[in-house]
């Protein structure tokens, strides 16, 4: 398929999907409202029965005149554009939530692409980034990080590391429990200093499922960088006069933030360092992605696999272009032969020794 025609395709199934996580957001706090009202051992103040409430009934409706939407009405982003904000019926504005939600579901799915390519890994990452954009805005709102989207996540990273696609299984089963443990005890830990509770629990799951989908090694990037941002973004807020200090700042939408940014960084710590550091190696294509099947490397990993390229092209006598431009090559367009020498499978490892004993080492960091 053409790469434009997969460009269009992506783009639109991203408003599509971010259509249906406006009615996530909407509906989901709702039903789970009236899970707890029904469960609650205080009797309601009527006893007639509530109509069915779910994500797919009733039918998308204005929420100030209950009108039922028509298809025109319900085309994301462009229905919003046509009727200029406005209920067609009551005039009633519409939140911004809608628009922004499609939008912003289209273009990171677009990036995602970008980032990946065609391929299963899309698809994977597409769902973890619309799972976290219904979460970050459901705990903007609500201050809720439901278990009915945390929890089935959490399994989906564990089950993909079997494959594995972006963590092999040990990682992720360390890193899901590590994600909740570690923000546990920060829990713990506060609460017992200030007789006050510093975040929900709901974050200890969100960490758990970045843990699960991108491994332990990820945790320490996706915690620094979300709580730079939440502490930026917090004292901004309350210098601009728009939030009080005694009122808590969900931190969901940051450790969203941070989790996503690490899936699409082209190194993070799970491949062998910050991404700064991995941009003034200037490895290029060969950093680009996460070795497929072998999940992230670490350090030690990535280097060997440096000094083994340079010992193929010295074994095979093939040409070197000039300084590091040799490793933005795909591995294939050096030799056919290269990737499953890469891995040890071409080529043992007294020759490996021998080449790397004629003075063919890495680059100087």
């Amino acid at each position: 398929m053409m790469p434009d025609i997969q460009l269009v395709l992506v783009g639109l199934s991203g408003l599509v999907w971010g259509s249906f996580l406006n009615v996530v957001i909407h509906r989901l706090p709702l039903m789970l409202e009236r899970d707890w009202q029904a469960t609650s051992p205080v009797p309601l103040d009527t006893d007639e029965a509530l109509p069915p409430f779910n994500l797919l009934w009733p039918g998308s409706h204005c929420p100030a005149c209950h009108r039922t939407l028509s298809p025109l009405e319900n085309i994301p982003l462009l229905s919003y554009l046509m009727l200029r904000g406005r209920c067609a019926g009551c005039d009633t504005r519409i939140s911004w939530r809608y628009p922004l939600v499609e939008g912003l579901t289209a273009l990171l799915c677009l990036l995602v692409y970008l980032r990946f390519g065609w391929n299963a890994e899309t698809l994977a990452a597409s769902i973890l980034t619309c799972g976290l954009i219904a979460l970050s805005f459901i705990d903007i709102k609500h201050q809720l990080l439901p278990d009915a989207i945390t929890l089935p996540l959490i399994w989906l990273g564990l089950i993909l590391s079997l494959l594995p696609v972006f963590a092999d299984s040990h990682a992720s089963i360390l890193g899901a429990v590590a994600g909740y443990v570690s923000l546990w005890l920060v829990y713990q830990v506060f609460r017992l200093a200030t007789g006050k509770e510093g975040m929900g629990f709901g974050d200890f799951k969100l960490l758990s499922l970045l843990g699960a989908w991108l491994g332990w090694e990820s945790l320490p990037q996706i915690i620094l960088v979300s709580s730079l941002t939440g502490l930026m973004t917090g004292v901004l807020l309350i210098v601009l006069k728009r939030h009080r200090p005694e009122s808590p700042l969900p931190f969901g939408p940051f450790l969203a933030l941070a989790g996503w940014l690490t899936l699409l960084s082209p190194c993070t710590v799970a491949q062998g360092g910050l991404l700064t550091e991995c941009l003034d190696q200037g490895f290029g294509h060969f950093l680009e992605k996460p070795t497929k099947g072998h999940g992230h490397q670490s350090v030690g990993k990535l280097e060997l696999d440096i000094e083994r390229r340079f010992a193929f092209i010295a074994m095979h006598g093939i040409e070197s272009p000039d300084g590091l431009e040799a490793f933005e090559r795909p591995l294939d367009q050096i030799h056919p032969n290269f990737p499953a020498f890469l891995h040890g499978i071409v080529g043992g490892e007294r020759e490996l020794d021998a080449a790397l004993g004629q003075g063919q080492r890495s680059p100087e960091r």
